[in-house]
Parts: C-alpha cells; structure tokens; sequence
C-alpha cells in the first residue's frame, strides 16, 4: 500500500514492487467539529506556519529565508514552526543573533500543535521529499491555503490556482512570490482556503481511507 501516485511510481521504478501487488491508499485524518476558515486573512496578525520536524528533510533554513524577506516588508505577518528536532538550537541561535525571534517563532515540541496550526492563515512546507504528509491534510482539514514545495506527496495535495500554489525545492523567491500574492488578495485566499477543505472532503478523510482500506481486504486472497 503506497499512500501516494509519487511514491508508487517510485516504489515501481525501482523495483520494489509491481503493478500486480501495489496500490495507492491515501492517507486521512478526521473532519473538525467547526469550520476554521472564517477568520483566515481577517486577523490583525497575518500568520504563515508548518508542522514539521526541525530537520534537513524538511529544511527549515529555506522557511527562515522565506520569512525573513516577508516580515521586512510586512510588519502584520508572523511565521511559526511547531516542533522539534536536531537543528532546532541552531535555527533559535540564528534567529537570535539577527533579532528575529519575535517575528520568525520556531516553539519547538507542543502538546497540541492542531491548537496552533487553527491559527495559521497560509501553510507552508518547504520540505525536500515526502510521502504523503498528514500534516498538510489536517491543514486542509481545518481550511488552510497551501504553498508547498514541489515534492512527491505535497504535489498531490495541492492543485495549483485552486486550494494553492507549489514551488520548486529551495526556491525562495517563488514561494515568496507566492505568499505574497495570497496575502494582498483576500478574495484568492478565500477560494483557496474553500478548495482546501472541498479537496479534502473528497480525497484525504478518515472515512475514505477506511472505506478503501476495508475493500482491499475484502478482495484479497489469503
């Protein structure tokens, strides 16, 4: 079971598996108990955020870069990354060191993380591969827009000029770009952040992934 088309074409490629024996079953989360899309851009701070481990996966120093060109420009908008990893310590020394600590907030491990992402108006993920991140499909779930890198997995939970935008790996001034965009317009956030929760409604529920769970099993030969 691949939790995405990229992985299973991968998985395929090299030979890990074959067609006969390999299938694609999203991964899903549960649907919130309210709508988190009411007050996105309508807030008196603009906040761009991820969860992500703090790790060369997911290569926080990009976020810091792309932050960094936008707090300068806009004195509303706010980054935040939750959680925890090994180059959490350096990331805060840099942050420090360039008084950028209030602006640009890496909080290390939170109890809730979902308590904090409700508050994001755009998520961000600058990650170098994926699988399929659930992180991204709770923010979908809670109606967030999207910017992700363009990456196996993320590529695939954003459809471009509908729910969000993808860059390419590393490319600072394109997701700058972009965020930028969607912080001037709030009609497009809007929409994006509409198309979020529609996308996942039909795709990345807990409920759709039981359901093709459970009928992979009921056909297969023991």
């Amino acid at each position: 079971i691949n939790v995405s088309f990229g992985e299973n074409n991968y998985a395929l490629t090299n030979g890990i598996v074959n067609a006969r024996n390999s299938i694609v079953i999203y991964n899903g989360v549960e649907r919130p108990k309210k709508n988190y899309g009411e007050n996105i851009g309508r807030k008196k701070k603009f906040i761009i955020g991820t969860v992500a481990r703090v790790d060369h996966q997911k290569d926080p120093f990009t976020f810091i870069k792309i932050a960094e060109i936008l707090v300068k420009r806009y004195p509303e908008m706010e980054f935040v990354y939750v959680g925890d990893g090994p180059l959490l310590s350096e990331v805060n020394r840099y942050l420090k060191a360039n008084n950028l600590e209030k602006r640009i907030r890496f909080i290390g491990f939170h109890n809730s993380p979902m308590e904090v992402m409700k508050e994001f108006d755009i998520y961000i993920s600058t990650s170098l591969y994926e699988g399929l991140p659930y992180s991204v499909i709770e923010a979908m779930s809670f109606k967030k827009p999207l910017v992700l890198s363009n990456v196996i997995g993320n590529n695939e939970l954003v459809v471009p000029n509908y729910n969000g935008e993808l860059f390419p790996v590393k490319s600072v001034d394109t997701a700058v770009y972009y965020l930028e965009t969607l912080f001037k317009d709030l009609p497009l956030l809007s929409k994006y952040s509409e198309n979020s929760y529609r996308l996942f409604e039909e795709k990345f529920t807990l409920d759709v992934m039981i359901r093709k769970l459970t009928n992979l099993y009921n056909q297969t030969e023991y």
